[in-house]
Parts: C-alpha cells; structure tokens; sequence
C-alpha cells in the first residue's frame, strides 16, 4: 500500500543533532567540539600563516566583486525598488563591505550571524540601520525544530553576562553548507586541521633545534652528591639552580654562565686541573636525516589543498607551470562564487522580504541582489573571443551595450547612452593598416 499523500505529518529528522548541549557536540576530534572548538578554529585563523594568506584572499575576492541589486523588471517602477535597496544598503551604519568582511568569516568558523536592525529613514521609510554582526564565539547553541527549521539562536553577550535569545526572524544566518540542515555549517578548515596541528608542531621543534644547533646543547657537571636524592637541603637548592641555568642559557648580550674556580684535589693533596662544576656545549657534528622544510611545505601544501587555494603554493618549488596556475585558480574562483551565493541568498530569502514588508511594498516588484567581476577579466583572452565572433559572421556593432561592457571590463570609461558613435569624416580612409 502506498503512503497516502494527504498526510502532510514528518517522521524522520534531519541530522539526528541535539543542540541543547552547544555546536557540534558530535565533531570526532574533541579539540573542534562546541565553543573550544570555535577558540581552536579562531587559534588558527589569526595565528597560521597559510589559513591567514588564503582567508585574506578570499576576503579581497569577496569585497572586490561589484554587488549591484537587479530590478525585477524593465519598469521605472521596478527600477526604482532597486534603487531603494542600495540607498538602504549604502545608508547603514556600517558599510556594505565591512559587512561582507564579517560575512566571510563564515569560512573559517563555519557560519556568520548577524541581526537585522531596522530604522526609521528621513523619507519616513523603513530602512536598515545595521547588520550587526554577532561574533561566533558568543553562540552558545542553536535552537532548531526536529525538522531542521532554525527557530533561533542563543548567545552570551558577554563572559559572565546577559544571555539573550535571538529568533529567526531576526537573524540573517549565513553558512559554508546546509549538510543536514545543520546551522553552524562546517569550517572550510575541517580537514586541515591536522596538517595545521602537525605544522605547528614541526615549526616548533624546529625553532628550538635550530636554538640549539646555533648555542650548542648545553652540558653541565657536578658532583654525584649534589644529585643523590639524600643531598642535603643546601646542595639539593644548587643542583636545582644549576638545571635552571643550563635550560636559560641562551646566547645574547645579557647571557652568561657563572662558575665556581675551585679545583679538585689529587690522592697526594695538590690541585689538579679539574673544576669541582664544569659547564660546555655540546654542537652538532652531523646534519639531521629529516628534512623538516619539506614537511612543513608538505602540511602547508595539504591546507591549501582543502580549501581547493593549492595554487598559492606554486613556484615554492620547481614543479608547476602557468597552464597548471591557471587550471587550479579557475577551480578556486568556481569556490568563490559558491561562497558568495551563500552570502546572496539569505539577502534574497530574508533580508528584502523583510525590508518589503516592513514597508508594505509589492513584492513582485522587490529586486535581487547579484554580483560580478569576481575575478580579473583577461582581456586579451576577452579580444581574442569578441575576434573569433566577429570573424564567424556575429554581427556584433553597433552594440552600446556589449562596448560598454568591454570598456568596462578594462577599466575604461564607458560611453554615454545619448551619446551616440562618431562617424567618421567624409573622405577619411576607412581602411586600417594597408597603404593608401
């Protein structure tokens, strides 16, 4: 018998998360769980050199795409909605790209949140104050339906402060994925954070051999005595103070080892030549087996990789060529756009419905917010392509449209609407490079 499709009733849930206990309560690695795994997240965000190269770039990407709201229509009507929503826009307290820099964070942490803040404009409109951006470490837990619907979101204002709810409505929540309906999303750097937690590592013990392939290992001696575990109060106290200068010891200008002069004495009661405490360092004599640059380029090479940025790795070695370059930085542009779809879509679904409401416009007549120029446009790879139409029979001019948008494309001023093209002069050679 099959389901009777009048019943409307779920039965399943989404992902199976209990959000009363916090974010991600079931990461596998315990480090990334709840809100230390929000700190661990921001720990290599701020601290990484590669994770911070690769968000700078993503960000630029970001800010530098041109956000333009598209009419709903080709009416003056339509036009002017669209132009409503950018003065909107462009009148918050916070800018629009300041915005889209909290916005992006959504990378490393997995989701961005913000609340809506509306206000009373000059014209006597309802207009948007600020986006304000709620910091994800300040998340304490989602509240979420069994169904996956988000109902809101708790936060702690500060440590030890007010907890407020924030509801759905509220809020424009923004996500890298929508696996399983889960709204803290996943960080883009999941997967890299064991090639981040062994670079870190590497780098480390390769600070401190380098510390003491320079200084030498320190050596010290003293008398057996001094480290039998019946030594006297005062002996014990040197024996310590002595393991404390071979660990301190360090070779710059305030640097130094102070040593007793006294000398042991020989069966026959004379002076020898030995020192009661002795001190060296012992240095190297041999190169180390590992190769411990390769491995850290190797653990960078594997972060970049997770966020498909590989291609910022090119040129650290002899491999790699521009056609590869150019393969890896298109990929990454496509990862782009993906992103900047998750930023336009909540604009889309709830900020300009709210906005439209709040307002009391006709929706048919709200825009949508798009982007472009994502990405430098290769203008001789652009003339090639407008050649290659033009020389299969397109007739491609005059077209006021498609010529301002190749003056665009490289930066040019782009020729008035109501200004139309100058012919030119009666007698004037049309020919371009013959002879006359």
């Amino acid at each position: 018998m099959g389901r009777n499709p009048s019943n409307f009733n779920e039965t399943g849930v989404a992902g199976g998360y209990d959000f009363r206990y916090g974010i991600r309560t079931d990461d596998t690695v315990v480090a990334l769980r709840g809100q230390e795994g929000i700190r661990e997240l921001r720990r290599m965000r701020e601290n990484d050199p590669t994770v911070g190269a690769i968000l700078i770039a993503i960000e630029m990407l970001v800010k530098g795409a041109k956000w333009t709201f598209r009419p709903a229509d080709t009416s003056d009507q339509a036009r002017e909605a669209a132009k409503f929503a950018q003065d909107c826009m462009d009148d918050m307290d916070f800018t629009f790209e300041e915005f889209l820099g909290d916005a992006v964070s959504m990378l490393p942490y997995g989701f961005s949140l913000f609340e809506m803040v509306f206000k009373r404009r000059s014209d006597g409109r309802i207009g948007v104050r600020k986006l304000g951006p709620r910091a994800q470490w300040t998340i304490e837990l989602f509240d979420v339906d069994t169904g996956g619907v988000l109902k809101g979101a708790w936060q702690q204002t500060y440590t030890g402060g007010a907890r407020v709810y924030l509801p759905a409505d509220r809020i424009l929540l923004f996500r890298t994925t929508s696996a399983n309906c889960d709204p803290a999303g996943r960080s883009v750097l999941r997967n890299a954070y064991r090639s981040y937690l062994y670079a870190t590592h590497i780098t480390e013990y390769e600070a401190v051999a380098i510390e003491r392939e320079l200084n030498g290992m320190p050596v010290g001696r003293i008398p057996s005595e001094y480290l039998n575990p019946s030594a006297s109060p005062e002996k014990q106290a040197f024996a310590e103070k002595f393991k404390a200068i071979l660990r301190d010891v360090k070779k710059n200008a305030q640097g130094y080892v102070l040593l007793p002069s006294d000398l042991y004495e020989d069966d026959e009661g004379k002076l020898s030549d030995i020192y009661q405490v002795g001190f060296e360092l012992l240095a190297s004599k041999g190169s180390r087996d590992i190769d411990t640059s390769k491995v850290i380029m190797r653990h960078q090479g594997d972060i970049a990789r997770t966020v498909i940025a590989d291609f910022m790795m090119l040129g650290q070695n002899d491999r790699g060529s521009y056609a590869m370059s150019k393969s890896k930085s298109d990929v990454f542009i496509k990862g782009i756009r993906s992103f900047l779809n998750s930023i336009a879509s909540p604009i889309n679904r709830k900020l300009l419905p709210a906005l439209w409401d709040a307002n009391g416009l006709d929706r048919a007549l709200m825009p949508q917010i798009t982007y472009e120029n994502v990405a430098p446009i290769d203008l001789d790879e652009l003339g090639k392509y407008i050649r290659s139409l033009a020389l299969a029979g397109a007739n491609l001019f005059p077209n006021p449209d498609l010529e301002n948008s190749a003056l665009s494309a490289a930066g040019l001023p782009e020729r008035a609407v109501d200004n139309p093209k100058v012919p030119p002069t009666v007698g004037q050679d049309d020919t371009i490079g013959e002879d006359p």
